[in-house]
């Protein structure tokens, strides 16, 4: 999870690629950090029930499509 304008998460994202690329598989899907995605732990609801419309929960879902298709 990170917060993509940040300069920080960019230079982690950065950091990450240049130092596992080749080693670890690292995907393009980047969880943003929302409330919503703790609200929805906190309610004990899954995110694509409690907030399905959020950027957080596209992403979740990108990444599930990403883990699939790695499988293949």
């Amino acid at each position: 999870m990170c917060e993509e304008r940040t300069n920080l998460c960019k230079v982690i994202t950065e950091e990450v690629a240049g130092t596992f690329n080749g080693k670890l598989r690292i995907f393009d899907s980047k969880i943003p950090s929302t409330v919503k995605v703790g609200e929805s732990v906190y309610y004990g609801e899954p995110l694509l029930e409690y907030a399905p419309r959020t950027k957080a929960c596209r992403m979740y879902q990108n990444l599930a499509k990403e883990l699939i298709a790695d499988e293949d």
